[in-house]
């Protein structure tokens, strides 16, 4: 297995715990599928701006705090005010 594939790996396991311990359905709508991290009171961080591993340990951090829920990417588009069809959704983290 290379470096690449390690990190994916750990980055996968660790979204998966945070989902898990978020409660592993959407807060609005109950859905289990295409899961989203979504900020109550928006960030003080721009995801763009961070390499994986750099954004799990926010949004781990950001989960303790009581500042994420998990939305799937339909109520997600909603609560953001977003327009448009679930294609131009992505799919992950939010």
């Amino acid at each position: 297995m290379t470096w690449r594939e390690k990190a994916t790996s750990l980055y996968r396991r660790r979204r998966a715990h945070l989902v898990k311990s978020l409660g592993g359905k959407c807060r609005k709508c109950g859905s289990a599928r295409r899961l989203e991290l979504h900020h109550v009171r928006g960030r003080d961080w721009v995801a763009a701006q961070l390499a994986r591993h750099q954004r799990i340990v926010r949004y781990e951090r950001d989960a303790r705090a009581g500042l994420l829920v998990l939305l799937c990417a339909r109520c997600h588009r909603l609560e953001a005010g977003c327009v448009g069809s679930d294609d131009n959704v992505a799919a992950g983290v939010a």
